[in-house]
């Protein structure tokens, strides 16, 4: 009897409950981490620049909690940024404005130039709405402060992946309107395809 059960179970189908649904949820998340199965979405190649180790440390790990993105390397200046941007062609760089060598706003053009499809996300100390400013003229997509980062960083990351622009809380009013949102901390209305 236990082997017709056994058979029965085998090709029969059960009722499925609700619990068995987010088992089979959570073992495909863990398998899809692990690369048993290809995912619906692409995999997205990130790569961090960042000065401050304990700070890169920080954005890493809130951003290897998003399945669709691996972070391909970390480096902590404008000049390894351009060389690994191009040897790795990362979609998404999260990126300081303050680095040793060369700034992360040159660094920006350069990578532009030998990489124009990265997509670039300011994250930094540096408050001035002037370098808010050139920074995103220079190319870059979205500009959050670091201090706002446990809120921002998250969504300013998938606004930049959608090719939206994002400024963080605090400087969305101080920029020209043509670079701000009406909304701070929020994606920014689209406004054609003008350059900025």
């Amino acid at each position: 009897m236990s082997q017709r059960q056994s058979l029965s179970d085998r090709y029969c189908p059960k009722e499925t409950t609700e619990d068995d649904k987010i088992h089979k949820s959570v073992t495909q998340a863990s398998l899809a981490r692990k690369g048993a199965f290809p995912l619906e979405k692409p995999i997205l190649r990130v790569l961090i620049v960042e000065g401050h180790e304990p700070m890169r440390q920080y954005i890493a790990t809130k951003l290897r909690g998003k399945l669709q993105l691996r972070i391909v390397a970390e480096v902590a200046g404008g000049v390894d940024a351009v060389q690994k941007a191009e040897e790795l062609r990362s979609d998404l760089i999260v990126m300081d404005v303050g680095l040793p060598r060369l700034d992360g706003i040159e660094a920006t053009r350069r990578i532009q130039r030998v990489h124009p499809k990265s997509k670039i996300l300011f994250m930094t100390e540096n408050c001035s709405p002037d370098v808010a400013e050139e920074a995103l003229r220079g190319r870059g997509l979205g500009y959050v402060l670091k201090s706002n980062a446990e809120e921002d960083l998250l969504p300013a990351v998938d606004a930049v992946l959608r090719s939206k622009r994002f400024i963080t809380r605090g400087l969305a009013g101080t920029l020209p309107r043509s670079r701000r949102s009406h909304r701070i901390g929020r994606v920014l209305r689209p406004e054609g395809n003008a350059k900025i």
